[in-house]
């Protein structure tokens, strides 16, 4: 499909009017990070002790179950909808200023309340100054006809029912909990007890029987040994035993289930605008720009000014999936019917650097809005990509130090299905000057790819001892390491020592995802196979599947037949290699060199001339065997069943007074 010839151009100068109208990006950082010192600020002015005289203020509380939910979610709503966040800021400030009793924490959520107005202001303001430069580039009204806009993806609904189904069995504990506790106080008489023990966290008392019961307390500093405290006991249960001052409290699933209902809810409510924007998109008439894109590792979209060719500065993002159709002016210009194929071998060629000149941004026509929350579309050639997720003003990347430790994407193959597209562009200024020719034969394929392609050859050769394994840099496994162990075992520890379950499950999931993601990730060159190691899922690659290895900074970015891409490193520098970067193209090199030998040299003439490398097609020239690509759990899903396992022995001996 191609491009609206006659819609306006997004050019540097207008690109750059956009760019300024952006929010600067260390407000929404900012405003997080306040947001956690008024929480904090508000809960340590908000400290009474408990009291046999005022049960409910260590009783149960459903009003801060239900605070506790936004109070955990508004960062997470900041950073990936900031409007709807501050929104949500508001409203809770104005709540808590109208029935919070405490004065401290009223002056400062209401403080943090006006921040957030004044924020929200700004965000108007900028999708504004958005909105009124691509109005200023638009072109002629365009139509996107016979494109199916496709419903709500059933992964994301999958996922909608099983955190639905959560919260439901949650608030159903929740529910059965309150009931249980209710019939035991309306049997329970009261009694004065005598303390004859005080541990971090609990007591020991004596009860009328003559027989001891150790009770967990908040803190154990209220109750000096020997000193007198009414409980409530259950004369027809006598293993049930309450402190008057501290009756048992099971907000905390209450709170879960609640938050597990707003996880849903916040996923639904976006499947479901996606979905309609989908539907707007293909059944309206939109104002359409030129402009240039290219993909990420991830896939999503990368937007760049239209005079931007090498697409060195992006300006948005946006998630996309593929659909077949045609795209049409609705009252000027013609864009062709979509073909909707993805040619494994072409890609191939152009991973590999086979083509002439360097990759560049594709040209393509925006359709819908460009500003942030906004739902584009995009027709390149003989494409549309639907939108399914909102633009984001493209933020800088994170270090390299951050990205090892955070991003586990980063190591996940990208399956999206067979009409994946892993990038757009061309190579040089020739990459739309052979759209006619046949796609199977072409040299000059339309990619924008990452980063550079790393050849075989040269000075590095294939390993011979074999397999070699190579890792990640010694100080972050390291760090990885004591991550990993902090996590496994703090979080249980935490609980035995009388840390509410939720907070330290999600303290020490941090630890534990840091941890994995630092450690579990490796490269394996085999004879048979490369294989892909990650904390979650290892992929096992024929080497007549790999496409090859693209160099990336200090990382490596593969791709491997049918459509995946998947980013690996960076590596321990290991032999002569001075650094990080050097490192990698080494690795690529030894990747390039052992897949070379592997497929044999029969088999790289066959793909050089353009035959067909299909997902069984993995026979090489050596006699290797047929294989495909395999995926298996790594070792992060036993790690975290582990986890599990002793956050939820430890909750138990705590709750049983082990």
């Amino acid at each position: 499909m191609s491009t609206n010839l006659r819609a306006g151009s997004l050019d540097g100068r207008r690109a750059s009017a956009w760019w300024a109208a952006r929010i600067p990006a260390w407000v929404l950082p900012a405003l997080i990070c306040a947001w956690f010192l008024t929480v904090l600020g508000a809960l340590a002015g908000d400290t009474p002790a408990c009291s046999a005289t005022q049960p409910d203020i260590c009783g149960p509380d459903p009003a801060a179950a239900l605070l506790g939910v936004p109070m955990l979610g508004l960062p997470v709503l900041l950073w990936f909808a900031p409007l709807a966040g501050c929104a949500a800021a508001i409203v809770f400030a104005a709540a808590d200023v109208l029935f919070d009793t405490d004065g401290s924490a009223r002056l400062a959520f209401a403080g943090y309340g006006l921040v957030c107005l004044a924020v929200a202001g700004w965000l108007a303001r900028v999708r504004a100054g958005q909105r009124a430069v691509l109005k200023q580039v638009a072109g002629g009204p365009v139509s996107l006809t016979g494109v199916p806009a496709g419903g709500p993806r059933r992964s994301r609904l999958v996922a909608v029912a099983v955190v639905a189904a959560t919260a439901a069995a949650l608030y159903a504990w929740y529910g059965h909990r309150v009931a249980v506790e209710d019939r035991h106080l309306a049997r329970a008489g009261t009694q004065a007890v005598q303390v004859v023990a005080v541990g971090d966290d609990h007591i020991t008392v004596v009860l009328p029987s003559g027989s001891r019961r150790t009770l967990p307390v908040r803190d154990s500093s209220a109750y000096p040994t020997g000193s007198s405290v009414p409980i409530m006991a259950d004369p027809l249960d006598p293993g049930w035993v309450r402190l008057v001052a501290e009756p048992d409290d099971p907000t905390p699933w209450a709170a879960g289930a609640l938050g597990a209902g707003a996880i849903a809810l916040v996923v639904a409510s976006r499947e479901m605008l996606g979905w309609r924007a989908r539907r707007r998109l293909v059944r309206g008439e939109h104002r359409g720009a030129q402009v240039r894109v290219m993909t990420d590792e991830r896939g999503a979209v990368l937007v760049h000014a239209a005079d931007d060719v090498r697409g060195e500065r992006p300006l948005a993002v946006v998630g996309v999936r593929w659909a077949s159709g045609r795209a049409e002016p609705a009252s000027d210009g013609s864009l062709p019917a979509a073909d909707g194929s993805f040619n494994e071998p072409a890609f191939g060629r152009a991973w590999r650097g086979e083509v002439r000149g360097d990759p560049t941004a594709a040209v393509a026509t925006l359709v819908g809005g460009m500003h942030d929350d906004a739902w584009p579309a995009f027709a390149v050639g003989d494409d549309v990509a639907l939108p399914t997720s909102p633009l984001r003003t493209f933020r800088s990347p994170p270090s390299a130090w951050w990205r090892s430790l955070r991003h586990i994407r980063d190591i996940r193959a990208l399956r999206t299905g067979p009409d994946w597209r892993p990038g757009w562009g061309g190579a040089g200024e020739d990459s739309g000057e052979n759209s006619g020719d046949d796609r199977g034969d072409r040299t000059d394929t339309g990619y924008g790819l990452p980063g550079r392609p790393v050849p075989a050859g040269g000075e590095v050769r294939a390993p011979e001892d074999l397999p070699a394994v190579i890792r990640g840099p010694g100080r972050y496994r390291a760090a990885g390491t004591v991550a990993l162990g902090a996590g496994l075992l703090g979080a249980p520890l935490a609980v035995l020592l009388g840390l509410d379950v939720l907070p330290a499950v999600w303290l020490g999931g941090i630890l534990l995802v840091n941890g994995l993601v630092a450690t579990g990730r490796s490269v394996v060159l085999d004879r048979g196979c490369l294989t892909v190691q990650g904390p979650v899922v290892a992929h096992r690659v024929p080497w007549g599947h790999l496409h090859g290895a693209r160099l990336v900074g200090d990382r490596l970015v593969l791709a491997w037949v049918p459509a995946t891409v998947v980013a690996v490193g960076p590596f321990e520098p290991t032999g002569e290699s001075p650094g990080r970067r050097e490192q990698a193209e080494w690795t690529g090199a030894a990747i390039m060199a052992l897949r070379a030998r592997e497929r044999g040299p029969e088999r790289e003439r066959a793909v050089a001339a353009g035959a067909d490398v299909g997902a069984g097609s993995s026979a090489g020239a050596q006699g290797q065997p047929e294989g495909t690509v395999s995926r298996t759990p790594g070792p992060g899903v036993a790690v975290v069943a582990v986890y599990l396992l002793l956050v939820a022995a430890a909750w138990w001996w705590h709750a049983h007074g082990g």
